[in-house]
């Protein structure tokens, strides 16, 4: 449900993330690097890259520790359970075994993986404008 809510604005939120990285570096290069625009636009730049850390960062902490539940489970002391009991954790490992990843438009996930995938793209557009 939240990936119904969020998905489409945050796929936007990334292809924007990674013209305004690659903007931030176009313009950073032509500056001096003592002046105090030079220091605002790294601080700004840096501001970007944390923001999309934060959300990247999450997600892939999110999908380890859910792919910890069925291991929690199986590890308390279940044969000491009723069996009532036991088949509701059966039951319960079941739904969890399919980690939970979040993704942007039901397609890209929000993983480290894609926070590296983001900045290469960045990277790339920008020495294709610097050329």
């Amino acid at each position: 449900e939240v990936e119904s809510i969020f998905g489409e604005a945050m796929v936007v939120q990334f292809f924007v993330m990674a013209w305004v990285i690659c903007m931030t570096m176009y313009k950073i290069v032509g500056l001096s690097i003592y002046s105090a625009e030079f220091v605002s636009m790294a601080v700004y730049l840096g501001c970007m890259l944390a923001q999309l850390f934060i959300y990247c960062y999450f997600g892939t902490q999110l999908k380890v520790e859910s792919e910890l539940v069925n291991q929690s489970i199986y590890c308390c002391d279940w044969m000491k359970l009723s069996p009532r009991f036991r088949k509701q954790l059966l039951v319960m490992m079941q739904f969890c075994d399919r980690p939970i990843a979040p993704r942007t438009a039901y397609v890209i996930p929000m993983s480290l993986d894609t926070y590296i995938a983001v900045l290469r793209s960045s990277y790339t557009l920008f020495t294709f404008l610097n050329r």
